[in-house]
């Protein structure tokens, strides 16, 4: 009983392998032949991650060919050992994500305690996939001054892509490729789905980056429900040598310039605030990687490597914001405006004339007497909601519009965190395990309203993201591979609004809605 379940297990473990083949790794392959072109079949071949010390061994088919799949990127040194030839050894291939690249080795006839090494040859070309796309380094996109450090703005460098209106890199929303909607964006951390498809996306740390890759047409079969594009991220692992990193990014009002159309500058208090707003933006990020190394333990070079970093985002803004708000002869039942007021009728004088035509009375004036104010009005604006108007504006037959300068202070607090484990088990056993969690808390107040009552910046915004992969690599023979993953993606935003537990239907008045309504008064 034991052994059919053991050998049911094996046979799912087999059958995984193809479904998600290079979404965060490459392969190489190739053919050894002898110096007159002759294949050569049977030949060890050894393809080793240097930085690492991981290694794949396999060897050629009857047909000299070789394939050494599911390889992390990185640097890659290939050693192929035959019986009658000197042992070469290929260094220096650089292995990124998606590639299948071709080595082609050709060995010199010799004895096998012989070795010939080659570190310098041409540019190996990607010729094994019709995929094409965009690939950035993490290192060179780490440098770029990125604003926020948002990994989604590799698509501004990727060509094909297209955006509207006002676009925000910390979301896919309004971006697309190749014409198609943002929610056809796949979007891939170390394998695993980062996204639900409603424009957020796992916001991956920058420092972590090994390579970044924008696929955007011939999508391979892996991809396939991803038919507006893809972005597959894969971070980096750890290595032999402890390696770690820390940085600040950011500005403050002294280095921000006044926009254009800005009256005020950040030095100035805006009205109706008393106070300058100022300006602060900062971005702290660390990471640290190696060996799992435990002294008297456990010495984890060559085996087992791990990589954590943290990156934290603090924002503090203000936006000069024209704005619309009512007259304080308008918030007395005044609308004349002027005399360009168009006509205000009594409801109540409904009535249809001698020729059978409806017509109303005009209030005087066009001016709605206190004392036929509903309750809930006289309620709503008795708390003073509005801040009062202080320019001119525009005046039109229905209002005064612009008539509101404020410069509202919004706060964003966004902390990430991520780690990643390695093993290896042997040459053909290999695990990781990764993680990557964000959690964003914002406010954003509103533009036109005053007071405590309907203060709507006390509305805190709480978002959480969990990526979770892990998965195995098991090379069963030189022809077998098992490739197994396990994803895990949650997404969770929680609003903490004013409104909860204090009713503000009743307070006001209004009857008939649930006790946490909220009216709408921000025009």
């Amino acid at each position: 009983m034991r052994l059919s379940i053991c050998k049911k297990f094996t046979a799912l473990l087999l059958m995984v392998l193809p479904l998600f083949a290079q979404i965060d790794n490459g392969n190489i392959t190739g053919r050894v032949t002898d110096p007159s072109g002759a294949v050569i079949a049977g030949a060890q071949v050894t393809i080793t991650q240097t930085a690492m010390n991981f290694k794949n061994i396999t060897q050629t088919n009857e047909e000299g060919i070789y394939r050494a799949q599911s390889l992390r990127p990185g640097p890659y040194r290939v050693s192929v050992v035959a019986a009658g030839f000197k042992n070469l050894i290929r260094d220096g291939i650089d292995l990124r994500i998606g590639d299948t690249l071709a080595v082609n080795i050709m060995l010199e006839i010799g004895a096998v305690s012989d070795s010939v090494l080659v570190t310098a040859a041409a540019g190996l070309l990607e010729t094994e996939t019709s995929a094409t796309g965009t690939v950035v380094g993490g290192d060179m996109f780490y440098s770029l001054p990125v604003y926020q450090r948002n990994i989604k703005n590799i698509l501004y460098y990727t060509p094909g892509l297209t955006y509207s209106g006002m676009n925000w890199a910390g979301s896919l929303n309004s971006m697309h490729i190749n014409g198609l909607r943002s929610s056809n964006i796949g979007f891939f951390e170390d394998g695993a789905l980062g996204t639900t498809g409603d424009g957020m996306t796992t916001d991956s740390i920058l420092n972590t980056i090994e390579d970044v890759k924008v696929l955007t047409t011939t999508l391979p079969a892996e991809y396939g429900h991803s038919a507006g594009g893809v972005i597959s991220v894969v971070k980096k692992s750890g290595t032999n040598e402890l390696h770690g990193i820390a940085s600040m990014y950011g500005r403050t009002r002294r280095l921000q310039h006044r926009k254009f159309f800005d009256k005020y500058q950040n030095s100035q208090a805006t009205p109706p605030y008393n106070t300058p707003p100022g300006l602060l933006f900062y971005q702290p990020d660390a990471n640290l990687s190696g060996p799992v190394y435990i002294p008297k333990v456990y010495d984890g070079r060559n085996k087992t490597f791990f990589m954590i970093a943290y990156q934290w985002m603090v924002e503090k803004q203000s936006k000069q914001q024209v704005s619309t708000v009512p007259t304080p002869e308008m918030l007395n039942g005044d609308f004349s405006i002027g005399g360009l007021g168009q006509g205000i009728y009594d409801p109540r004088t409904t009535r249809q004339d001698a020729q059978g035509n409806w017509t109303r009375d005009p209030y005087p004036g066009n001016i709605i007497p206190r004392s036929q104010w509903s309750k809930v009005a006289q309620n709503v604006l008795g708390r003073n909601p509005y801040i009062p108007q202080n320019t001119a504006g525009s005046a039109t037959t229905s209002g005064v519009t612009n008539n509101l300068l404020t410069g509202p202070v919004k706060i964003v607090r966004w902390d990430s965190i991520s780690g990643r484990l390695d093993q290896q088990f042997g040459p053909n056993l290999k695990a990781y395990l990764t993680w990557t969690g964000n959690s964003r808390w914002e406010r954003q107040p509103p533009w036109t309203v005053a007071g405590s009552f309907f203060d709507y910046s006390k509305n805190i915004g709480h978002t959480w993201i969990n990526t979770w992969g892990t998965g195995t690599t098991w090379v069963v023979t030189p022809t077998l591979v098992s490739d197994l993953r396990l994803t895990y993606y949650r997404y969770n935003q929680k609003n903490d609004s004013i409104t909860l537990g204090n009713d503000y239907a009743t307070q006001l008045g209004i009857s008939g809605l649930p006790k946490d309504a909220m009216p709408g008064i921000w025009p």
